[in-house]
């Protein structure tokens, strides 16, 4: 007998509330994804875990650690999870690199 079957989850993280908030209710609206969002990779971090994922999305700028290295870090936690980065600044190598480094 199967349990209950599992909500995929999108976790987000951004340092604007705005962005966030957009996001999210862009999701909520348009599918069936359960999203949680943090400001802090770190504590984003921190919560990953203790579920599974489905899609994780960060920007790439932000104050305590950029996105390339939480997505790093993310893909190391949650192996085999979807990764998306957000940039105004889709010139920067450190982008690409990220992919060299085990971000899926």
């Amino acid at each position: 007998m199967n349990g209950p079957e599992r909500t995929p989850l999108i976790v987000i993280v951004d340092d604007e509330d705005m962005v966030l908030s957009s996001l999210r209710s862009f999701l909520n609206l348009e599918t069936e994804y359960a999203v949680e969002t943090y400001t802090s990779p770190k504590k984003a971090l921190e919560s990953l875990d203790s579920k599974p994922l489905d899609l994780v999305i960060s920007d790439y700028l932000m104050p305590e650690m950029n996105g390339i290295d939480f997505l790093v870090k993310a893909s190391q936690i949650a192996a085999g999870t979807t990764n998306i980065v957000l940039t105004a600044y889709p010139e920067q190598p450190e982008i690409m690199i990220g992919y060299d480094r085990g971000m899926r």
